[in-house]
């Protein structure tokens, strides 16, 4: 058996991480747990150096749509696709969940789930990020060889 960790949204979650090399995204891909259907509207945000490069908006219905089930709660994992051309550049970079119109309560709440393992963390020499992380996995778009 296994054990979900997760950390409530109460006003804003964040993970630091570095970039140590230029990165085209195609998506990023997180787990989350939503407990019953919060109101309110999330954004999943992209901050370097503490300025806004992206964000994406969801909601607890949009989640819900997305999981082929009727239950009251379930874990996740959700993309953002990169509508338009987004580049990560080397550097120190922070991934936000952060709401409007959201209050938590323990009968109704969003989680970011944690990876201790870090199969969607990717221990690898391009991202490095703190300890206890958030599980994401950030999907690069290579040139196709010729």
């Amino acid at each position: 058996m296994s054990t979900l960790v997760i950390d409530e949204l109460i006003t804003e979650l964040e993970q630091s991480i570095i970039i140590r090399k230029k990165i085209n995204v195609g998506s990023i891909r997180t787990h989350f747990y939503l407990h019953n259907a919060p109101s309110g509207v999330f954004n999943f945000e992209i901050h370097k150096d503490n300025n806004l490069v992206k964000s994406y908006e969801f909601t607890s219905i949009s989640l819900k749509n997305s999981f082929l089930g009727t239950a009251n709660f379930f874990h996740i994992y959700t993309s953002f696709a990169i509508g338009d051309k987004l580049v990560l550049d080397r550097g120190n970079y922070k991934f936000k969940i952060t709401s409007t119109g959201y209050t938590f309560s323990n009968t109704s709440f969003l989680g970011w789930c944690k990876d201790f393992n870090g199969v969607f963390g990717g221990f690898s020499a391009d991202v490095e990020f703190t300890d206890y992380p958030y599980a994401y996995r950030i999907i690069e778009i290579r040139p196709r060889e010729q």
